[in-house]
């Protein structure tokens, strides 16, 4: 008399193995882009303020840096660290964005971000951390900064190899500086990895052990289906 497996079990395993298709394996605390080295000039950096004395202006200077993320699956960014100092007044906010690419290598739309009130402390021998949550993709984007008001901020250039930056001057076109050092910022956060089709259907073998021989025909044609529309 052979023995059947409950529809309640069968939908527990479908469902476990459905899961097993859409799961990413993360590593907390992971640095997923650093251009920090042994650390930054405190001497020389990225002005985001300034002053035009010929039209007797205030210019507010957006400041971006280029990285990209690797990997098959979405990592997040929990954690921006800067190097970066400035000097506070009134009510203004520093604001941090991470930009797309708009297709040609420069800084494109929107993508996440975080902005802070000041005051807060910041000195130029350590980083400026700023907590974050940006779910990103693989490709390529920018890490742009701009302070509001009259602060006057610097982002200080990194002692690594690291070339290449863009400035915006009140809102106007990006424009490369492709010699200069790159600002010095670390990116941190879960670096999540998409398991392989193989994998899943190694998985979906093992559970389908413990169905019918329709059921567990039925549940590995499934799971085979679901890894090749990844």
């Amino acid at each position: 008399m052979s023995t059947r497996v409950p529809s309640c079990a069968f939908v527990t395993v479908l469902v476990c193995c459905v899961c097993l298709v859409t799961a990413r394996t993360a590593a907390a605390d992971t640095v997923i882009y650093s251009t920090v080295g042994t650390g930054f000039l405190t001497s020389a950096g990225w002005l985001t303020h300034g002053f035009d004395q010929a039209a007797s202006e205030e210019l507010q200077i957006s400041v971006a840096m280029p990285f990209t993320i690797e990997g098959p699956g979405t990592s997040t960014i929990r954690t921006i660290e800067i190097g970066f100092s400035f000097d506070p007044t009134g009510e203004d906010f520093v604001e941090m964005d991470v930009l797309n690419d708009a297709g040609n290598g420069t800084p494109g739309e929107f993508v996440g971000g975080a902005s802070f009130d000041l005051p807060f402390v910041s000195t130029p021998d350590r980083l400026l951390t700023v907590p974050a949550h940006i779910a990103l993709t693989r490709g390529a984007y920018f890490l742009a900064i701009r302070t509001s008001g009259d602060i006057v901020g610097v982002w200080h250039r990194t002692t690594a190899p690291f070339f290449g930056g863009w400035e915006s001057v009140n809102d106007g076109p990006w424009r490369e500086q492709p010699t200069a050092r790159q600002g010095a910022f670390r990116l941190s956060g879960d670096a999540s990895v998409t398991p392989e089709p193989a994998s899943l259907i190694l998985l979906a073998t093992g559970a389908a052990g413990l169905l019918g021989p329709r059921r567990r025909h039925n549940l590995i044609q499934a799971v085979s289906a679901a890894g090749r529309g990844r």
